[in-house]
């Protein structure tokens, strides 16, 4: 699948309904939220948005084998975006909204425990995830 046809907004759309589609709204725009804040601090993530979502490795449900992409991958082929998602990532995009994870860059669930985490600061809970600064 070639995600870099997208726009912004729908790749947003995409990663948010990929990463969080069962959690709540605050859920969903608090991934929304770690996507800027990686675009904000390209150091190792990228400078766009494309480049941030579309970093191998970075957001599992563009992995192969992640039992999501299947779910994204469908989305798209059939031009549908979710629209709680979709309002989400304009809304964020745009400005319009405020980052509820205090500049979090990385996240994981809660029963999850990434290597990296131990390096990492919390910030805030929200679902079923965990949001982390760099410590």
């Amino acid at each position: 699948m070639d995600y870099t046809t997208l726009s912004d907004v729908e790749l947003l759309t995409v990663c948010i309904y990929g990463e969080a589609s069962g959690e709540p709204a605050l859920g969903k725009l608090a991934v929304a939220h770690v996507v800027l804040n990686r675009v904000a601090d390209p150091r190792w993530w990228g400078r766009t948005i494309q480049e941030v979502i579309l970093k191998p490795s970075q957001f599992s449900c563009f992995n192969p084998g992640d039992p999501n992409a299947k779910r994204i991958k469908s989305m798209v082929d059939l031009g549908y975006y979710n629209q709680s998602c979709a309002h989400i990532a304009a809304l964020t995009l745009g400005g319009h909204t405020v980052d509820p994870v205090g500049g979090a860059t990385h996240y994981c669930t809660l029963d999850c425990k990434p290597a990296w985490r131990s390096k990492m600061k919390e910030t805030i809970r929200i679902g079923g995830h965990v949001f982390f600064v760099e410590a």
